[in-house]
């Protein structure tokens, strides 16, 4: 009786733990900033960035890779969704999509994929990072990313930054809505 007693507490503790873990996680995230992952990035047309450079506006953010045919393509089909809800609306905001595979997801390959899926447009930007930068971003955002032989299997998420680069809210595989995104967004908040 008592060994599962303790058993039970030791679980609890260990829940307990992880829970404040998360807590303390998230709170960190939420000072610092999504867009604090610093080091070098490199833009779609091959020049290096700092995602601070997309601090200070709203921004539409998520993982993807261009040589993916399955979640990736639901993803970006609903960012585009999203761009059209935000037309809708008169938000200007940015989209950001950073590249999960740093191998495959080169400047070049983000091009061609770019006019391959009509997404000229200038608010638009495809980036990648080394691997170290590209986990830590992956954890960030709570996105979990493994190699399938060459193929990324990977979790869908997109995310609503803040100016300040926090996270303002989340959108998961399972929301029908898209436009939750932008819950209580206005145009003045943007300009």
């Amino acid at each position: 009786m008592h060994t599962m007693r303790y058993r039970s507490n030791s679980t609890a503790v260990r829940l307990l733990s992880a829970a404040l873990a998360g807590a303390a996680f998230w709170s960190a995230v939420c000072v610092a900033g999504v867009l604090d992952v610093g080091g070098a990035w490199v833009d779609d047309n091959g020049k290096t960035v700092s995602l601070s450079r997309w601090q200070g506006r709203y921004t539409v953010l998520t993982m993807s890779t261009g040589a993916c045919r399955k979640i990736c393509t639901t993803t970006l089909r609903r960012m585009e969704e999203l761009q059209a809800i935000a037309d809708q609306r008169h938000l200007s905001l940015q989209f950001l999509v950073i590249g999960l595979d740093p191998k495959s997801d080169t400047p070049k390959a983000w091009r061609e994929y770019r006019v391959e899926h009509k997404l000229g447009r200038e608010n638009w930007d495809f980036v990648s990072g080394d691997d170290d930068r590209t986990r830590r971003m992956a954890a960030i955002l709570g996105i979990s990313y493994w190699f399938y032989d060459d193929h990324v299997l990977h979790d869908f998420k997109i995310v609503l930054v803040a100016p300040d680069g926090t996270i303002r809210s989340a959108l998961a595989w399972s929301d029908d809505r898209p436009d939750i995104l932008f819950s209580g967004l206005s145009n003045a908040q943007i300009h």
